[in-house]
């Protein structure tokens, strides 16, 4: 009998936003808690990022009655410190879990403008400090199947031509090297009829993102949740992005983090999408 997702409940665990009249706490950043039902009733855990701090994703958690350390797995889907700088608290909670990443995600990696900083992985979760942990830890560029219908996008090819951040670079050899943000990585779920794309900041560009799902799954049909990096584009960029997506087969979005509210406004405003939504800390929704 084969084994196919039956249902998915994505629950935010962190967003730049809170939402309205909640309790929850907000943190530049994203993590979300995604349970993967099986139809032979097993369940598959996964969390998508780990926020700036652990901190607030724990106390998010509790209050949404998730347990960490029942995750299977976390995903890492790129460096950026708004991305994996709770990763060490984390462990300490889902210590069964396996890492996923790019290997290209603890590369030295600084930001230049408006003055230098140093914006990858915290070094307390280097390779180094992780291997000591001995934790369970997957490296790759290629896509994989890690559990019935649940897929890592590996690197994702460019053909379109993402925005890259101006002074954004990483050190190697002594020479500083524009960073292409090549482990830029997301999560897929085949659903029965329609995939499930869940991103961390869409670095890799996702109208790239959504040709590398249908590649991987087949499909025409998508629900796009995350991150999708706007939020420092023009309008007329913004559109043509929209119109894209829209010829995908992306009928539903629920965005957040850097996606920014102009674009969120104009994805609004096309009436391309049967929905938009903005996510927020405590967003609970299930997808079946």
């Amino acid at each position: 009998m084969n084994i196919e997702v039956e249902e998915v409940k994505i629950s935010v665990l962190l967003d730049d936003y809170a939402g309205y009249e909640t309790s929850f706490l907000a943190q530049h950043g994203l993590s979300i808690h995604v349970k993967v039902k099986l139809t032979n009733q097993n369940v598959f855990n996964i969390l998508v990022d780990v926020g700036q701090q652990a901190e607030p994703i724990i106390y998010n958690a509790e209050k949404l009655g998730i347990e960490l350390s029942d995750l299977d797995a976390i995903l890492l889907t790129h460096c950026h410190y708004d991305h994996t700088g709770g990763l060490r608290g984390i462990i300490d909670r889902a210590r069964k879990s396996v890492i996923i990443a790019h290997p290209l995600i603890f590369r030295k990696h600084y930001i230049l403008k408006p003055k230098i900083r140093y914006v990858g992985i915290p070094l307390n979760a280097s390779k180094i400090e992780l291997e000591k942990l001995n934790v369970n830890l997957l490296l790759t560029r290629e896509p994989v199947e890690i559990a019935s219908g649940v897929y890592i996008t590996g690197e994702v090819d460019r053909i379109d031509k993402p925005k890259l951040i101006e002074g954004l670079v990483y050190e190697e050899n002594g020479r500083l090297i524009q960073d292409q943000m090549l482990d830029d990585i997301s999560l897929i779920i085949k659903l029965k009829d329609k995939g499930v794309i869940i991103t961390g900041c869409s670095h890799a560009g996702i109208t790239n993102i959504v040709r590398c799902a249908r590649k991987i799954i087949g499909l025409e049909k998508f629900i796009v949740i995350g991150g999708l990096h706007l939020i420092s584009m023009e309008n007329n960029e913004i559109e043509e992005i929209i119109d894209k997506l829209s010829s995908f087969g992306v009928e539903e979005l629920y965005v957040g983090h850097c996606t920014g509210w102009k674009a969120i406004a104009l994805m609004w405003r096309s009436k391309k999408f049967k929905e938009v939504q903005v996510l927020h800390s405590g967003k609970v929704m299930t997808i079946k």
